[in-house]
């Protein structure tokens, strides 16, 4: 990059363009460049995975299997997901989507490669993967779960600790702790009592969020950014939505039932003023704001 930026330096100080031997040599720095920089990439993106792998599988979660999956049965699959955790390398593990090279590929730009056709490899083979011989065309597997994964991220509730379940039917049990066993003290050589925790289940089952985007193809033809304000949109409106759903869900009309909705959950008066009131006893704290 210095040594191109010396030429160019050079022909402007001279007044001149580049001769045929210097745009030669100029293209050849630049392509060079262009391999680094995929190289790069590549060895990135695997140090990424591999450190994703070094890590000890956190929380997982007791799950009902319904049927027999067709694919993958791996534990991973039953596995509940962190807010840092990429859903799409999780399913690629578990060897349920492909690992379709879609870096280039949002869904902005699949949307674009839809109506004027595909500018890049990877737009090529996203399309090959969605073919329209029934008269549509449908989210290659791959790029849908990139896509979950932006939304994931734009997602409020996810960043505060909200776990994601993937699904592979249509519903799944978990278990849910209803109340604790109950510690004992004891004299030494004592008997443990023994207690037992109480469970019930919880069942999930997946509810379909959606959204329709119209957009002219002289934009699509004509704007410098649609792809990324296409994905900003998509992404920030359904992330929204969707941390709606989870504090507010009412349960019907195929939304999903949100927290302030579920049984049980408990509601805590703050006091005036949103305060805890006052304790008189020795093991009162002071009033916290």
């Amino acid at each position: 990059m210095e040594e191109n930026r010396a030429l160019l330096d050079r022909a402007e100080r001279a007044g001149r363009d580049l001769t045929p031997a210097e745009r030669e040599e100029f293209d050849r720095r630049m392509e060079e460049i262009d391999r680094l920089g995929e190289q790069i990439t590549r060895q990135e993106r695997l140090g990424d995975v591999e450190q994703e792998l070094r890590q000890p599988l956190r929380g997982p979660v007791v799950a009902v299997r319904d049927l027999d999956l067709p694919r993958a049965t791996s534990d991973a699959e039953w596995r509940a997901l962190g807010p840092e955790e990429s859903l799409r390398e999780h399913l690629y593990r578990a060897g349920l989507v492909g690992g379709m090279d879609t870096t280039d590929v949002t869904p902005g730009a699949f949307l674009r490669a839809v109506v004027l056709g595909p500018r890049s490899e990877a737009e090529r083979r996203a399309l090959a993967e969605s073919s329209d011989s029934t008269g549509g065309y449908t989210v290659p597997d791959v790029l849908a779960v990139e896509f979950i994964d932006r939304m994931r991220r734009a997602s409020v509730m996810n960043r505060v600790g909200v776990r994601t379940v993937p699904l592979t039917s249509d519903k799944t049990t978990i278990a849910r702790l209803v109340s604790d066993p109950v510690p004992t003290w004891r004299a030494e050589n004592a008997l443990i009592g023994d207690s037992d925790p109480s469970f019930d289940a919880v069942v999930l089952r997946p509810r379909s969020l959606a959204v329709l985007v119209k957009v002219s193809r002289e934009l699509l033809e004509d704007s410098v950014n649609i792809e990324q304000a296409l994905t900003t949109a998509l992404t920030q409106s359904m992330a929204q939505e969707m941390d709606r759903a989870i504090l507010f869900g009412s349960g019907s009309n195929n939304e999903p039932l949100g927290l302030t909705n579920v049984a049980g959950v408990n509601v805590v008066d703050m006091g005036a003023n949103g305060r805890h009131s006052r304790t008189t006893d020795r093991f009162s704290t002071p009033a916290m704001p």
